[in-house]
C-alpha cells in the first residue's frame, strides 16, 4: 500500500510540474496578446480603420500572429505555426525571454520590450521582395490583420 501511495504522489507531482510548465508558456503568449491590443486595440475605436481592427482582433485573438485551421492531411495546425505577421514578431521576441518569473522580476523592461518588438513590426514590409509593399503597420491603421496561413 504504501508503493501505491508514493507511485501516486509522485505520478502527481510529475503531472503538476509538467502542467505549470504549459501554464507559463500560455502566460507568455497571453502577455503578447495583452501587449498587441495594449498598442493597437481602442477601447472606443472612433476611425473605419480602429473599429475593423477591433472587430478583427476580437474575432482572431491568437490567431492574430498565428495559424488556425488544419493542414493538408486534415489535422489541426500547432499553434507554433506562425502566419507572416507573427514569423516576424517571433524574430524579435522570444517567449523563453517572457516567463512569470522574468515578468515579475522587472515588469516595466518586459513590457517595453514587446511594445519595441511590435513598434518594429509596424515599419517592416508585408512582403520585403515587393518595393511597394505596405508595411504592417500601413495594414494595422485600415484594421487588417495577416492572413490566416503559413507565410
Amino acid at each position: 500500500m504504501k508503493r501505491i501511495h508514493s507511485a501516486l504522489l509522485i505520478a502527481v507531482a510529475v503531472a503538476i510540474g509538467l502542467l505549470s510548465t504549459g501554464v507559463r508558456d500560455a502566460n507568455a503568449v497571453s502577455f503578447f496578446k495583452k501587449g498587441f491590443a495594449a498598442r493597437y486595440v481602442k477601447e472606443k475605436p472612433s476611425t473605419d480603420g480602429e473599429k475593423a481592427l477591433a472587430a478583427a482582433y476580437a474575432e482572431r485573438k491568437c490567431y492574430t500572429c498565428h495559424v488556425k485551421g488544419k493542414d493538408e492531411n486534415g489535422k489541426k495546425i500547432s499553434k507554433k505555426v506562425h502566419n507572416a505577421y507573427g514569423v516576424a514578431l517571433a524574430k524579435l521576441i522570444k517567449k523563453k525571454d517572457f516567463t512569470s518569473e522574468k515578468r515579475a522580476a522587472d515588469p516595466d523592461k518586459a513590457k517595453a520590450t514587446v511594445q519595441a518588438a511590435l513598434e518594429k513590426v509596424e515599419g517592416m514590409k508585408v512582403d520585403a521582395s515587393k518595393a511597394d509593399s505596405p508595411t504592417w503597420g500601413d495594414l494595422l491603421k485600415k484594421g487588417k490583420l495577416a492572413e490566416n496561413k503559413k507565410p
